[in-house]
Parts: structure tokens; sequence; C-alpha cells
């Protein structure tokens, strides 16, 4: 019998297996560009809702391409900025940056600061990865 550790993951009778799984998924992010607060990996916290699960709305702009599944954190409703649309979880999203070109992952904790702290509107969205936009602001 398989015990369900982390989402795509499973633990039990074939650890070899299992251990080749996470060396591939850990490898599918070393190029990405590491952010200073967050690393350059996904956090997973093994929540995965789902556009047709009732009472979740995602980001319509964001395809299933681009989240990190298992990565979602709730959003505070109440404390976005007033929009078309509103979101009630964040995902882990990956990016290009539009000056070096290179990956990076506009992290869930990112976005829910932007959007419930900074107040920016949920169209907002990282465009540059984290060296270029501190390069950009300096």
């Amino acid at each position: 019998m398989f015990l369900s550790h982390r989402p795509g993951f499973l633990l039990g009778k074939d650890e070899t297996a299992s251990s080749k799984r996470m060396a591939q998924y850990i490898e599918t992010y070393d190029s990405f560009v590491e952010h200073p607060r967050y690393g350059k990996r996904p956090k997973l916290t093994g929540l995965n809702p789902r556009h047709d699960d009732e009472g979740v709305w995602l980001n319509p702009e964001l395809s299933d391409d681009y989240r990190i599944p298992g990565t979602a954190i709730q959003a505070d409703l109440s404390r976005q900025t007033p929009a078309t649309y509103q979101v009630t979880h964040y995902f882990d999203v990956k990016r290009f940056c539009r000056d070096c070109h290179r990956r990076f992952i506009f992290f869930a904790e990112e976005q829910k600061h932007w959007y419930e702290e900074l107040g920016f509107p949920l169209q907002a969205d990282a465009a540059r990865c984290p060296l270029c936009a501190s390069a950009c602001n300096t």
C-alpha cells in the first residue's frame, strides 16, 4: 500500500522510485531564478483547489500550465482591491522574466502580499524576476 506524502509523490514499497521522482522534481526548478525570500522551488502546501470546485474562484488569466499544483494558499477576499473578479486562492506560478528571459516563480505568498497588503489590483502580475526587478528599483 502506498501513502500519499506530497502531491504527485508516493511513498511505500518502492522508495527508490520515489527518490528518483523527488530528484526530478528538484531538478525541474534548478535553473529558475532564486527569490531572496522564498528560494527557487515551489512551496508545497498540499492544497490544490480546482476552478470547478464549489466556492473556488481562481485567476481566470492563469492556465493550469502556469499554476504549480499543490502550492495554493487561501486568499482573504475582504483585503483584495475591488475588481471585476476576485480569487479565493493563490498558487505559485511559473513565469519568464521580460528582461533576462530566465524562468522564475511568482510565489503564492508574494501574491498574497501584493494583492492584500500592498493593494495591487489582481490584474497586476510579476513580469520581471527578483534580480531584474531589484535592478530596476535601484
